[in-house]
């Protein structure tokens, strides 16, 4: 490569960056790490919003499980994009693009190091983590997703009974269906004076009742009436009067104890002291108290909870431990942690178990509740898992967690955060290497890079040569950034489809192909 095209013609840099914003949108909150992201990003970051494919089929391999959907992810991929998604879906790559446009004197790449990679893809990620990867001896557990159940009288009862019957386990509990259509065990339930479903722990499920048009009561939910509420210009604060005409129709709202609770009422006469405030355009307005008597209405309220937990490991587990906590959207904050809830069970190797339902505070609108458990933790030898010392897990994953304040989630997510002194090495190597040889990691060391090699020569989308049309010139070979035989190894599994070659190409003979 004897020049470098201008580093803004190239398409690819702008969807490499596009793709780096959509890959870390959980900095807003949004996180979908069910599902593998196509290019190299690592999901220790607390920012990223998808699976990194490489570690969790590394997690897999490594807890004896077979990671069919990452298998599954990156073969689609591969066989309808082959390694185009290193081109121009990487962020990594674009890194190391912008790290050799940095003045120096370049490098060749030896031909032989090109199949590190896959030596690297076979031993780290599959066999040698499938051998040694994770120390399981003392037994292992997946949490899965807890199950939570809360009362909620505004929705139609058989629709959401129907919807939640399988919530609790029959075989355990004697379920009943709350007034609100949600199965809940008998045993927390009695029916008190009036008809109505009351919690025995002295919770109970209370509307936001108001009168309607005709004089009969009706009821609704606040979020109901903060929607209609939201047709009034919020620019204009609403006075004391027109906050006394709607608090006097409204009445306890939410699920609060029963000896009492937030009520709109004293909301809004806690509005009508800083009257002088709103009609000066200072101070809260109604729809700040609505918000906050939301909050007040649910601050003495419970959900129950139930959890299955499951033995993955070939070995069994001799009790374990379960801690509820609170972590807030987006910012992943810690707000709550209950007490840890010792089990002394024995779960043998494959089975599951579920708990008993316990308790835990209503911050559901505003956080995410997640299981915790020591058993989830598993010993990881650095030299056998890929994710441990990976230069992309230090940067995009270490650097954030730093930025962001969340050192370790290493219970949240199957890959490590922590730096290590052998990663920080291989991160600085690596670096370094990228200054003075074109796109170091991809073509030497990136397993993602290496499945997708595998797989690329049977991809639907390549670029392939017209050797009729080819005059010989070389320019393709001179332009092309992994610095291949363009006219013998295009279309290949070292290819990157990055479409520099056919631009540079004078007589068109290389073409983007659509089709097997």
């Amino acid at each position: 490569m004897k020049k470098l095209p201008p580093f803004g013609s190239q398409v690819r840099n702008y969807t490499a960056l596009v793709s780096a914003f959509i890959y870390n949108l959980n900095v807003f909150g949004l996180s979908a790490k069910n599902i593998c992201a196509p290019g190299f990003n690592c999901h220790g970051c607390p920012w990223a919003t998808f699976s990194c494919p490489v570690g969790i089929i590394g997690y897999g391999f490594g807890v004896r499980s077979i990671p069919a959907f990452a298998l599954g992810s990156v073969l689609a991929i591969g066989i309808f994009l082959g390694r185009l998604i290193c081109g121009y879906a990487c962020p990594f790559g674009l890194l190391q693009d912008i790290l050799f446009r940095i003045k120096s004197r370049k490098f060749s790449l030896p031909r032989p190091v090109r199949y590190v990679k896959y030596i690297l893809m076979i031993l780290f990620v599959f066999v040698l983590t499938y051998l040694f990867g994770f120390n399981v001896k003392e037994g292992y557990i997946r949490i899965n997703k807890p199950v939570i159940a809360k009362d909620v009288p505004e929705l139609d009862k058989s629709i959401f009974a129907k919807k939640n019957s399988s919530y609790f386990n029959k075989e355990k509990y004697n379920t009943v269906v709350t007034k609100g259509g949600f199965p809940v065990p008998s045993e927390l339930l009695t029916e008190n004076s009036d008809g109505g479903d009351f919690f025995s722990n002295g919770l109970k499920p209370i509307g936001v009742s108001g009168i309607n048009s005709t004089g009969n009561s009706s009821s609704a939910s606040l979020d109901d009436i903060l929607q209609e509420l939201d047709g009034v210009n919020k620019s204009e604060s609403m006075i004391p009067s027109q906050a006394e005409s709607v608090s006097g129709s409204l009445k306890p709202i939410g699920i609060a104890k029963s000896s009492g609770g937030a009520e709109l009422d004293d909301l809004f006469s806690e509005q009508a002291d800083t009257s002088e405030k709103i009609e000066s355009g200072g101070g809260e307005s109604v729809f700040d108290f609505l918000e906050r008597s939301k909050e007040e209405s649910y601050k003495n309220s419970k959900l129950i909870v139930e959890v299955t937990v499951e033995n993955l490991s070939t070995h069994s587990v001799d009790g374990f431990i379960i801690t509820p906590v609170y972590y807030a959207h987006g910012t992943g904050e810690e707000i709550w942690r209950g007490e840890d809830k010792v089990y002394s069970e024995v779960i043998p190797a494959g089975e599951l178990f579920t708990t008993e339902i316990f308790e835990v505070p209503y911050y559901i609108y505003k956080a995410d509740l997640t299981i915790l458990s020591p058993q989830t933790a598993v010993a990881m030898d650095y030299w056998t898992l890929f994710c441990t010392y990976c230069p992309v897990a230090a940067i995009e994953a270490d650097i954030p967690s730093k930025i962001s304040g969340i050192e370790d989630l290493s219970q949240l997510v199957y890959a490590t955060t922590k730096m290590s002194p052998v990663r920080l090495l291989i991160t600085f190597f690596v670096i370094i290497a990228s200054i003075f040889i074109s796109r170091f990691f991809c073509r030497g060391l990136c397993p993602l890079g290496a499945m997708y090699g595998l797989i690329s020569r049977f991809a639907i989308l390549r670029i392939t040569l017209v050797k009729d049309s080819c005059i010989d010139c070389g320019k393709c070979d001179r332009v092309c950034p992994i610095e291949l035989d363009v006219r013998k190894e295009v279309g290949g599994s070292e290819c990157i489809s990055c479409g520099d070659c056919v631009k540079a190409c004078p007589t068109a003979a290389l073409k983007r192909k659509v089709g097997l």
